[in-house]
Parts: structure tokens; C-alpha cells; sequence
């Protein structure tokens, strides 16, 4: 999973709006509100009908966690109602987030509802279709994310992180990657910058 998707608090994806004003669901049965335990059962049960294991996917909201890393119910609402379905579907990170009610359980549910909607197009022999519904919830990068240093400059494993290893290789690809030897300066900016990163971690 992407490191940076938490359980607790909220992670939302990149680029998802916000809903301004949440409003109360139509979910339950004779008055009874959805749980929050009722609606994340149902999403990790609609998910291991796809085939997603338990261990690639996080249930994301600001509730407090359970020993298994799932939201507890019978706490406060907090004040951002909102809930995060992140999981692994091969190499691909997908997502659904909603906030348009004005409780996580429902909005959970919801969540639930809509993949258990998808499902059914696989069902009745949409699975292209179904693909390519999913691709719309591919996760998006983060625009502002700091690219790793160790990948800009090829560093791995213990000896080449080590900051004479990694001098030397900063060196070698600012040489040949400099815009006045028929480099991308493009290319020259992020070795720049990775190094900085390097020596920062060093300094540390």
C-alpha cells in the first residue's frame, strides 16, 4: 500500500472534491441507523468478492481504530464526516471516497453500495466495461510529492547510499545530464534536487 494512506485520520485522494454541505442518509431499517461495524463489514465483504485480500485494503476516516486497525463504532461523530476506501488491485492503487453524508457509517455504506453496484456489472458479463469503470478510481500522485532520492539517482542498497557513493553518482549523471552537453534540463533540475534531498537525510 502507499505509505502515506493512513487508517486514522482521514486520507482523501488527490483531486477528489469536498462536499460543502453533507446531508442525512436514508440508510437503515425501521429507524435504525447504519453502524459504522455494519457498513466496513459490508465494504471489505463486497471487496473479497472481487478478490481483494484484507491486508490491501485501508479503510480510511478521523474515527478511532479498533486492535485490527478498523473504526471503532459507538464514538463521536467527528467533525470531518467524511471516509476513504483505499485498496491493491494488482499494481494498481484505486480508491472511492465519499462525504456526502453527514455520518461516516453512512458514508461507508455508500461506499459499500457502489462497489457492490460495479460487481454486478462484472456479473451480467461487463468486465471490460467494469475496467474500465475502476480506471476512474485509479489513485491519482500527489502533484506536490517529493520524488525519492534514491530512484532519481539510482542508489540502493546499503553501499550505494552511503554519501561518497552517492556524491559520486550525482556527479557522474550532472555531468551527463547537463543542458549544455545535450541534456534535459528537466532531467538536471531533479538530480539537483534529489541530491539536496540525499544531504538533508544525511545531515540529520
Amino acid at each position: 500500500m502507499t505509505e502515506h494512506i493512513t487508517a486514522s485520520p482521514l486520507t482523501w485522494p488527490e483531486g477528489w472534491k469536498r462536499t460543502k454541505s453533507p446531508v442525512r442518509s436514508r440508510f437503515g431499517k425501521w429507524n435504525k441507523p447504519v453502524t459504522v461495524s455494519r457498513a466496513t463489514d459490508f465494504v471489505l465483504t463486497e471487496l473479497d468478492r472481487m478478490g481483494i485480500l484484507s491486508w490491501n485494503i485501508i479503510i480510511s476516516t478521523d474515527l478511532q481504530l479498533r486492535n485490527d486497525g478498523l473504526p471503532r463504532s459507538n464514538q463521536r461523530e467527528p467533525e470531518d464526516q467524511g471516509a476513504a476506501v483505499w485498496w491493491k488491485d494488482g499494481d494498481d492503487q484505486r480508491v472511492i471516497a465519499l462525504d456526502k453524508y453527514d455520518r461516516i457509517a453512512d458514508n461507508l455504506y455508500a461506499i459499500g453500495k457502489t462497489i457492490e453496484a460495479m460487481r454486478g456489472i462484472e456479473r451480467w458479463g461487463g468486465g471490460e466495461i467494469l475496467n474500465r469503470t475502476f480506471t476512474g478510481f485509479t489513485a491519482l500522485p500527489n502533484p506536490d510529492a517529493e520524488e525519492n532520492w534514491r530512484d532519481v539517482l539510482g542508489c540502493h542498497g546499503t553501499e550505494q547510499e552511503q554519501p561518497d557513493y552517492v556524491r559520486i553518482r550525482y556527479m557522474v549523471l550532472r555531468a551527463s545530464q547537463h543542458p549544455d552537453r545535450g541534456g534535459s534540463a528537466e532531467q538536471f533540475h531533479r538530480i539537483q534536487e534529489a541530491y539536496k534531498q540525499a544531504q538533508r537525510e544525511f545531515s540529520e
